[in-house]
């Protein structure tokens, strides 16, 4: 019986890899069955993260809001930002640095928050 449990103890620390011989897509087979989707935890976190910000942009007003749209999510200049709005440079410029760091405060409010609003930090639609 000693025999047996001293090479269980052996065999503990050797990791078993499989080989580096080509899978169906050309890729090592080691790799082919790695599952590089995400985590259920990891989606529910993006999922409420997105909430979140989401929450955040609506409850700015509708001038810093349609500056951060254009800018931040639709990726325009800010000389393309401020051609649309009609406004200066220099405004577009104040604008979005007043709309992110309203999010930036808002979000991380409701992170301190949590979901729930009263101080529990849990996922809430996981």
């Amino acid at each position: 019986m000693n025999e047996a449990f001293m090479l269980l103890r052996r065999r503990r620390g050797v990791l078993e890899v499989l080989p580096e011989s080509p899978g169906n897509n050309g890729e090592p087979v080691s790799e082919a069955f790695v599952d590089k989707s995400p985590s259920p935890e990891e989606s529910c976190w993006r999922r409420e993260r997105t909430q979140l910000l989401t929450e955040a942009i609506n409850r700015l007003g509708p001038t810093i809001r349609t500056t951060i749209l254009l800018r931040d999510i639709e990726e325009r200049s800010v000389k393309e930002t401020a051609q649309i709005l009609g406004a200066s440079i220099t405004a577009v410029k104040a604008r979005v640095f007043q709309g992110r760091r309203k999010l930036r405060e808002s979000v991380h409010r409701g992170l301190l928050r949590g979901v729930y609003g009263d101080g529990r930090v849990e996922a809430q639609h996981c």
